[in-house]
């Protein structure tokens, strides 16, 4: 039997990481980027990258971090909604 505990604390972060691939999805098209232009400024393959936008895997904290950066996302302000 699943513990109902444990599906509410993964729920959380889940909605979290979607929140915030949401805002870095949304500023990329804001700035008119592309996913290939992220990608090679990120420098990670452009196959990694859809991955991560689409949801299929997920970035390490320090990529995300950067990303973040690199489009003036504040993930301050996504953590806080």
């Amino acid at each position: 039997m699943r513990n109902q505990l444990s599906s509410v604390s993964t729920s959380e972060p889940e909605r979290i990481y979607r929140a915030l691939i949401a805002a870095l999805i949304e500023k990329r098209k804001a700035w008119g980027m592309k996913s290939t232009d992220v990608a090679s400024l990120l420098c990670v393959r452009v196959q990694s990258f859809r991955r991560w936008e689409t949801g299929n895997k997920a970035p390490g904290l320090l990529v995300l971090i950067r990303w973040a950066d690199l489009l003036g996302c504040d993930l301050e302000a996504v953590f806080r909604e």
